[in-house]
This record gives structure tokens, sequence and C-alpha cells, in this order.
């Protein structure tokens, strides 16, 4: 390799092939242009036109009266004779202290059973959390206030006191029926 003819032969072979290969990867444009075109024309052909604008009638928002956002309505400015200042609203007692029952919804209480000795009747209680106790009327049982007024074999009753939201508080009753395996708040 070292005379000058070999190296002259050799980079004209490998000038050559290289040559040749750059001249053998020289694509023809004409099908490809061809291609092009005829999917640029059917891709236009499946344009779908635009549907007209719809117009909207625009009109001007026009305050009856200056009436504050923020500001109660009327109906709840109105004094009603339970609201009145002659007669006061009951208003739940404020304690400190809470009876272990007192933390559950009354739906979450299951009354499991009744325990009598002839005069009296004890009503068997089961919270979620695994706490069981005996209660009895009078005893306060679920969120709501609710005091119990009746243990009866099969049902406890409980009259529960509710806001109204407008300051004054309502009685509702509650039974708890005896626990069979299903909810149990009617």
């Amino acid at each position: 390799m070292s005379d000058p003819n070999e190296r002259r032969t050799m980079k004209l072979v490998i000038l050559s092939v290289v040559a040749g290969a750059l001249m053998g990867c020289r694509a023809e444009q004409a099908p490809l242009d061809q291609f092009v075109r005829e999917t640029e024309t059917q891709a236009r052909q499946y344009i779908a036109a635009l549907a007209p604008e719809s117009s909207s009638n625009i009109s001007t928002y026009v305050a009856l009266s200056d009436h504050d956002p923020f500001a109660l309505p009327l109906a709840a400015h109105k004094v009603s004779p339970a609201t009145s200042t002659e007669q006061a609203c009951w208003q739940p007692p404020t304690r400190q202290t809470k009876v272990k029952f007192e933390r559950f919804p009354l739906e979450q209480l299951m009354f499991k059973g009744v325990m009598s000795n002839g005069k009296s009747s004890l009503g068997v209680i089961s919270a979620p959390d695994g706490a069981v106790a005996a209660v009895r009327a009078g005893d306060i049982l679920g969120m709501n206030f609710g005091q119990i007024t009746k243990i009866d074999a099969n049902t406890i009753t409980v009259t529960e006191m509710l806001a109204d939201g407008l300051g004054c508080w309502q009685s509702r009753q509650q039974t708890l029926a005896l626990y069979s395996g299903e909810q149990n708040a009617k």
C-alpha cells in the first residue's frame, strides 16, 4: 500500500463506491409528490363546513331594587309569635360534659334489648365504637339533644330538638327499634 498508484486506485475505488451508493439512494420524487397531492385533495374533500354562528339576544340587567345580597330575606325579618320578645324560644342547655351516647347520631346507635324489674325499664344501647350501656327514660341520646321519653319491649322513643334556622328549636319524635341486623332509626 505504500505505492502511490495503489493509493490512488484505492481512493478511486472508494470514491466510486460512495458515488454509486449516493446515486442509488436518490429517490424518484415523482411518485412521492403525486401521493402527497392525492392525499391533500382527499383530505380537503372531507372537511365539513362550519355551522353558522347562532345569534343570541343580549339584554341589559335592570335591578328592580337596591337589594343588598348579603341581607337576610324579608321573611326572616318577620317576627312570628314563636320568636317574639314576649314569648321566648326554647334553647338547648349548654353543658360542658357530654354523656357517652351524645357524640353519635341517633341513626348510628343500636337498641339491643330491655331489662325490667317490673316498675321501671332499662334499654341496652350499643354505640359504633363498641360501647354498651343501659339507659332509662330521661337520659340524653344522640347529637340533637335527644331525650328518652319512653322505653317499651321493642322500641325506645326519643324526643330530639332541631334548630329551625331562626333561633328557635323544634321537637321531633324518633323511635329506635329493637336491633334485628338492619338499620334501626325510623
